[in-house]
Order: C-alpha cells, then sequence, then structure tokens
C-alpha cells in the first residue's frame, strides 16, 4: 500500500485521521519544507455555540529569514497556550468524553514555548493513540515540489484551510451544540473525540469516504 504524504498539523482535522486508519497508518510525513502562514502548521478549528473557533499559535519570526518548518518554534512572549486551553475548557467541558482526556490534553498547554513540527507530532501521536490508530511514520529527507505522484498519494495540500475545507467530508455527529447550532463540519479530530469517543469515533472515521479523495 503507498503512503499518504502530509504535513503534521496542530491537532489536524478529522478527515487527516480518516485518512491515516484507511491507509492503515502508513504516513510520510513532510519535514522539509518552509514554513507558511495561515495554514493548519499552527492553527486548529475547534467547535463552540457561536459557531467555529480558530485558535492560532503566534509564531516567533526571523526577520528577512525563510523559516523551515522543523525549525519555528512558538512566540515566548505570547499566552497562546492558556488561552487555547482555555478555549477548549469552554467548548467542551460539557462533552461527553473530555473529562477522560482532560490531563493528557493539558499537558500540550503548559508551555508557552514549543518547536512547532514537533509539538504537532506529539498531538497527532496523541490522538493516533487515543482512537487506536496504528501509525508508521516516516520523514522526509529533502523536500521536492512533487515527487509522490507514483510512490505515494499525495495530501500535502490539505494543509491549507481553504482547499481541506472544499474536499472534506461533511458526514454529521452529534455536538456538544446541536440544541444551539447546525453541525460544524471541517473540525480539529479533538472534536470527535471528546463528543463521540473513541469506540464511536473510529466507526465514524471508517465510514467516511477518504478514498474517493486520494
Amino acid at each position: 500500500m503507498r503512503p499518504i504524504v502530509i504535513h503534521p498539523s496542530y491537532f489536524p482535522p478529522t478527515a487527516y485521521l480518516a485518512a491515516i486508519l484507511q491507509n492503515e497508518g502508513n504516513v510520510l510525513l513532510e519535514a522539509e519544507d518552509h514554513f507558511q502562514k495561515q495554514t493548519f502548521r499552527n492553527r486548529m478549528v475547534i467547535g463552540t455555540d457561536k459557531g467555529p473557533l480558530t485558535l492560532s499559535i503566534p509564531i516567533r519570526h526571523q526577520k528577512g529569514v525563510r523559516q523551515k518548518y522543523r525549525e519555528v518554534v512558538s512566540e515566548p512572549t505570547s499566552d497562546w497556550n492558556r488561552q487555547h486551553w482555555k478555549g477548549l475548557q469552554t467548548a467542551y467541558r460539557t462533552s461527553a468524553f473530555f473529562e477522560f482526556f482532560e490531563t493528557d490534553l493539558a499537558a500540550f498547554f503548559e508551555h508557552s514555548t514549543v518547536n512547532v513540527f514537533e509539538h504537532n507530532l506529539n498531538t497527532l501521536r496523541f490522538l493516533c493513540d487515543a482512537f487506536r490508530i496504528p501509525l508508521q511514520t516516516t520523514l522526509t529527507s529533502s523536500y521536492q515540489k512533487q515527487p509522490y505522484t507514483n510512490n505515494c498519494i499525495d495530501l500535502r495540500d490539505w494543509i491549507d484551510p481553504k482547499i481541506y475545507t472544499a474536499v472534506s467530508p461533511k458526514l454529521p455527529y452529534a455536538q456538544v451544540f446541536d440544541d444551539k447550532i447546525n453541525f460544524q463540519p471541517n473540525l480539529s479530530s479533538l472534536d470527535l473525540l471528546v463528543n463521540l469517543g473513541p469506540k464511536q469515533g473510529i466507526a465514524y472515521l471508517k465510514s467516511l469516504a477518504i478514498a474517493d479523495l486520494f
């Protein structure tokens, strides 16, 4: 089976996990590209009572330098970690499964300074472990713009929220604010985890027609 190639993203959207699951955990992670703003490299989207909310990690920029993704760190003077954790607690404290993962999740928000690539890789591992999705990751050794047509399934453009939103499945599932607001698609996989839990969540991921997007 050909591996899928993706960018590590910040608590990745649901279709990312569905693609990994349905491809038996065979994943090649793009590790040699340059950092680009306004992508899932440093943002996730959660569901609130007012609709989708984007949580972005502020980046410490180096003037005049185009930074490699693997070298990017968060802005140490920002308290983004506390803001994001507060946002998650407010959005999901009444969900069915948040309390089961609260302690583990809190550990991701203890520090304001993180290596963004490594932080994202750890969030991916956490989610795969929570859903019991096998994960066999390999990192790219060099950047190639179009290297994967024959050997891999190239899903790197999913890192762009506009592209991801256009192609991702919109199959509804139960969410915290169903009684106040319509189903909110294209959210972080965290939303699926805390609302459905591992057992129902994995069934949902299996039901998504991800292969049709390859």
